[in-house]
């Protein structure tokens, strides 16, 4: 005869509760089963296209953004471009010539001479 040696259970003894089989036909689940249903298996691809036409509208609405700060620096370039043309005009106005010997001539006293023909003799 074969020795067999059982072990003793430490703890009280608790009897595992067998699982009672529902036919294919009833298709209800006992409450006491929480396996994963069709519901939770499709949570994390829906999940998952949410937070991608998510990131989608994110993106669009950061590029329109974008585009809006362009078009009012372009706007600003135009302005600070059209400035400095009537700026620039307004120096060769102010520095001509004519205008600067009339100044001379009415503030400063100074006199235009007269054209002469100057010989020099080495």
């Amino acid at each position: 005869m074969a020795h067999v040696r059982l072990k003793r259970a430490r703890g009280p003894m608790i009897r595992q509760k067998t699982r009672r089989r529902l036919p294919a036909s009833a298709g209800a689940r006992p409450l006491g089963s929480l396996r994963p249903t069709g519901g939770l298996k499709m949570l994390l691809p829906f999940s998952m296209m949410v937070i991608f036409a998510l990131c989608l509208v994110w993106g669009r609405v950061h590029i329109d953004q974008l585009a809006r700060q362009i078009a009012e620096l372009q706007q600003n370039k135009q302005q600070l471009l059209d400035r400095n043309e009537k700026l620039r005009i307004q120096i060769e106005r102010l520095s001509s010539y004519g205008r600067v010997s009339q100044i001379a001539r009415k503030h400063g006293g100074l006199q235009s001479i007269r054209p002469r023909l100057l010989i020099v003799q080495e």
